[in-house]
Parts: structure tokens; sequence; C-alpha cells
């Protein structure tokens, strides 16, 4: 990955009919960056695909590529590949000749062709495979034909929408690997649209959190998940615990906050107000349950505990009182099922506070802590 910007989006807005897909997105991709789009169904991330690819026009804002202004240039001129989540491979037609159809369409024949073909069917694991038709194929494989395709026409950016959301849940997390150390091998520049948030945190050197059209949060996966800078995105991104409250106190950094459980504190991410109204949250992975939670600095009693065995983890859904649960995730258990009284701890540092509910404007913080 260069410094050097291979996709820039500049102010792009799309409407269909009233509805705003993209609402004046702006964002710069580097050259042999692995990018992800994610966000709930609607929110505009599969247009902004479709608009890089040329699939859609915006209403306003341009798309560059390479540093040059795609308005007006159509998909087959864009140096971009495609890759669907159908595949969209020719069923009649061998591997061989699935993958050289591209190069054949930019009038690309002979030897010189046929070496593209073999080097990309030997980068992604299809030698000996060339005569079969995709009928014959796992899904596993169609998914490398779909890739070898795209990458034969050594495409200047790579555009990927959900391409292993049809192939079982084992052969996913294999792909998800294959996938990485293809892109860091070719250095493509790539852009991943998926709802699968886990797959856009193995994948993505970066990820751009989408809601309603615009971009809630642009960040490495480490930051997406450990500072989230609105709870839109903190609910989004992996399982969270979170209360309402109100800033009571502020000293250092440390913030006091008080929820209908009692009082909590947090690092504050900047010097907020006594009676701000904020969502306080912890990742299940940081709170310690029993006698674990004894030496947290912030610790609270429970009414019951249930235990959910993952295999790798144990998974415990705690009862607050009130309607409230909160989760917490163990490596072997530390605490029977049952009625309590139990108590639950966190530290300080591994807790956030949350001003902003979303970018939205006008969004309510009760609502987006709803999920509403």
């Amino acid at each position: 990955m260069t410094n050097k910007k291979m996709v820039e989006i500049r102010g792009v807005t799309k409407r269909f009919g009233q509805v705003v897909a993209l609402n004046n997105v702006s964002l710069e991709i580097s050259d042999g960056e692995f990018f992800a789009l994610i966000g709930p169904s609607g929110c505009g991330k599969t247009t902004m695909l479709r608009t890089i690819a040329g699939l859609e026009t915006p209403d306003s804002g341009s798309v560059h590529i390479d540093g040059k202004d795609m308005t007006g240039i159509p998909t087959a001129r864009r140096e971009i590949s495609l890759v669907f989540q159908n595949f969209a491979l020719f069923p009649h037609k061998s591997v061989w000749d699935n993958i050289i159809f591209g190069l054949k369409m930019k009038h690309e024949s002979g030897e010189i062709a046929d070496d593209k073909v073999r080097e990309s069917m030997k980068l992604v694991g299809l030698e000996g495979l060339g005569d079969r038709l995709p009928r014959e194929l796992s899904g596993g494989q169609q998914q490398r034909v779909a890739l070898a395709r795209s990458l034969v026409v050594e495409p200047k950016v790579l555009l990927l929408d959900e391409p292993l959301g049809n192939i079982d849940f084992k052969l996913q997390k294999k792909m998800e690997v294959e996938l990485k150390f293809l892109q860091e091998k070719v250095g493509i520049t790539s852009i991943y649209v998926t709802h699968n948030q886990e797959q856009a945190m193995i994948l993505g050197h970066r990820i751009a959190v989408m809601n309603q059209g615009i971009n809630e949060q642009i960040g490495a996966p480490e930051e997406i998940y450990s500072k989230p800078k609105t709870v839109f995105v903190a609910r989004f991104v992996g399982e969270i615990n979170m209360l309402k409250g109100t800033i009571t106190s502020t000293k250092g950094d440390i913030a006091t906050v008080e929820t209908e459980f009692g009082r909590f504190t947090a690092p504050s991410p900047e010097a907020l107000d006594s009676g701000t109204k904020v969502a306080y949250a912890v990742r299940p992975e940081k709170m310690r349950i029993g006698p674990d939670a004894d030496a947290c600095t912030n610790r609270l009693e429970i009414e019951s505990v249930k235990m959910i065995y993952k295999g790798s983890e144990v998974e415990y859904i705690l009862d607050l009182g009130n309607g409230q649960e909160f989760k917490s995730l163990a490596q072997h258990p530390t605490v029977k099922e049952g009625k309590g009284p139990a108590f639950i701890g966190w530290n300080s540092s591994d807790a956030i506070i949350l001003e902003k509910p979303s970018l939205i404007e006008g969004a309510d913080i009760d609502r987006v802590l709803l999920g509403a």
C-alpha cells in the first residue's frame, strides 16, 4: 500500500426518488489498500460501489480513479473489475474460457493472453481445472474462477460485492484468509462491500461504517472497534453493553456517569459538562464475573446469570433488572447459572463514553440506543 490515492469520492450525492442513497459522501482510498464498506441494509454501501463502477451516475459530486475524473466514462473503460455474490460465471463455458473472456473483450489473444490466464489460475489455486464447467466445481472453486477472471485483466481497482455470501460458513472462513493473502500478494486496490462485520475486520486495512447515506466513521479495524465515535458505530460493530447516562463530574481525564444502575467511571473523550446525556458502554470481553470482578474499578450486582457454551468461549447473559441485560465473554466458566446475587465488574479504562448518537442530523440518543 502506498500514499498514492487510487480512488477519490468527492461530495457524491445519489437519490432514488425521495430516497437519498448517498448524501454528500467523500472518501479517499490508497493504492494497494483493502477498503471495506459496511452498514445496515439500505445504508448506501452497494450504491457507493455501483457509483465507483459507473453502474450508477451521481446526481452531484465526482468519482476519480488514479487521478482521472470518471464523469461520463463507461464501466468498461474505468479499469475496474467486479466480483459479485452470485459469481456471474458463464455456465456453458469452461473455467479457462470464463477467465479469458475479459481479455478477449479487450481484444487480447494468443500466447500472451494464455500466459495471463495460466498465471491467474495459478494465483488462485485452479491449476489443472481449466477444462471443467462451473457446475463441476465446488462453491469455493467457483469463487476462485470469478476472482481469476477479475484479476486477469489487470484492473487498477477490484470491486467486491458480498463475494462470500453464497458459500457455506466453513468455506467462508477459509476464503477470508485466502482472499486476504491474495490481495496482499497482488497488491491491488480493493473495495469490499459486506454486511458481515467480522469479514470487514479481518480483511480491511480500513473500514467505512455507513448509515443512511453518510460515513459515520472511517478508520482501521481496531480503531472502529475500540474507539467508536458514535453510539451507532459502537452498536453496529460487534457486541456491546450500553446504558443511558448523565455526566455528573470529571476529574482529569476520568468522568463519572450516573445511570439507573449506579455511578460508573470511564475515560472522557473530551471535556464534557455535568448534565451531558451520554451512552456508557463496555464490550462483553472486558467484563468480569464473580471473584474476577472484585478488583475492578466498576462493580454491579446482577439478579441472575444464564450461560451459553460456544466451544472456545462461554457467553453469559446477565440480568441487571428492569428488563436490561448485559453480555460477558469468558474463556472458561467462572460462575454457575442461576439466580443471584452475583457481581460483575470492569475497569474504567475498558469503558467507553459516547456523546454523539450518530452523525445523522437530529438523531436522538435514546432511539439510537434502542437500535431505532
